[in-house]
């Protein structure tokens, strides 16, 4: 069952629109709506499933409880909806969806928040997030997503060189994805995150059996296909990366991130399909006009196809927007196993006129 992302429904947030057009624009069959009330430590969750096709509502329920049993009325509403539309979950499902464990609310609070601000891919967002994981893991220490987000902020503290000290930052991040893992076998997100820190160790066969198995427990996350790609591409199974690329952006095609369209673009290019990879870099450039990974990848994409006016521009885009990259930075930072994919890639950048 092909699940959409829950955030690329806010762009319906204050809009007036039907379940049938928000079913056409995001490729969905049924569509669950509904409103969240709370005061006085209780929670009102109603909520109504309609298939789009037909137009008719299928389920409609209230869920009343204290704001200490949120878990549970999250599950009651999972049950409900599964139940009416006869799909048993299979036991990954069932062992990582909505985890109960939580001893303060405050930690899932804080992690909730921590994860907003980490997504905004900054220097300065990803030191506020690591103090809010920093908060939630001294308020339960035992809580598996508050280490999964400490490690994952942490991981890119070091592979994006905002800490000072990078390969320390990195063990960190290997001591609490690990601690998450040990504490929730079944969470995705855990093994996603374990994955991307053997990735930037060049432990590659690693971080593709962690990617895989993020997938397989949670297969409707848009994140996790987009780890699995990258983990690929690095192990130099850019066909496969593909696929897994193209997973991530159908499973949240309204709030896909910058770096979505640039997997797409790298792997296709890495297997020289580059008149496909110029399809979901420009698209994603068209929202990203300002991320230097997509301009990194559209130079040398137009390089290859002897686009030379368009390779230059991009090229000239990219070191402006990364002042002081090098070929030789390159190459020690990026974690490809295999060095015909770098040399593929720098080869596009030269013919570019990116670097010398």
């Amino acid at each position: 069952m092909l699940v959409i992302a829950g955030s690329a429904t806010l762009a319906y947030k204050d809009r007036s629109v039907g379940p049938s057009q928000v079913a056409q624009e995001l490729g969905v069959r049924y569509v669950l709506e509904g409103s969240v009330r709370r005061g006085g430590g209780r929670v009102r969750v109603n909520a109504r499933l309609t298939d789009a096709e037909s137009s008719a509502q299928l389920w409609a329920d209230r869920f009343d409880g204290d704001l200490q049993e949120i878990f549970d009325l999250q599950d009651r509403i999972s049950e409900s909806i599964v139940a009416t539309l006869s799909i048993t979950l299979s036991r990954a499902e069932q062992e990582r969806a909505f985890r109960k464990d939580v001893k303060d609310l405050r930690a899932y609070d804080y992690v909730l928040q921590a994860n907003a601000l980490h997504s905004q891919f900054t220097k300065e967002t990803n030191a506020q997030a690591l103090e809010l994981y920093k908060r939630a893991m001294e308020l339960d220490p035992d809580y598996a997503p508050a280490h999964a987000g400490f490690a994952w902020a942490m991981t890119h503290e070091s592979n994006q060189e905002w800490s000072p000290e990078p390969k320390q930052a990195l063990e960190l991040a290997l001591k609490h994805a690990r601690l998450a893992v040990r504490l929730a076998s079944g969470l995705a997100k855990a093994h996603m995150v374990l994955g991307d820190v053997y990735c930037w160790m060049r432990q590659h066969s690693l971080a593709v059996s962690e990617g895989r198995k993020a997938v397989e427990l949670d297969p409707n996350n848009a994140d996790v296909h987009f780890a699995l790609s990258y983990y690929l591409v690095t192990a130099g199974k850019s066909d496969e990366a593909v696929e897994e690329a193209r997973l991530a952006l159908r499973y949240n095609p309204i709030y896909a991130r910058c770096d979505y369209y640039e997997m797409l673009g790298k792997s296709l290019y890495l297997t020289k399909r580059y008149a496909e990879a110029l399809i979901p870099l420009e698209e994603g450039l068209a929202r990203f006009p300002d991320y230097d990974g997509l301009h990194q990848w559209l130079a040398p994409t137009y390089a290859q196809l002897g686009k030379q006016v368009e390779a230059r521009k991009h090229s000239e885009i990219y070191m402006a927007l990364k002042p002081g990259v090098t070929l030789s930075g390159l190459a020690k930072k990026l974690p490809y196993k295999n060095q015909a994919d770098l040399d593929h890639l720098f080869d596009g950048m030269r013919k570019a006129g990116v670097l010398k």
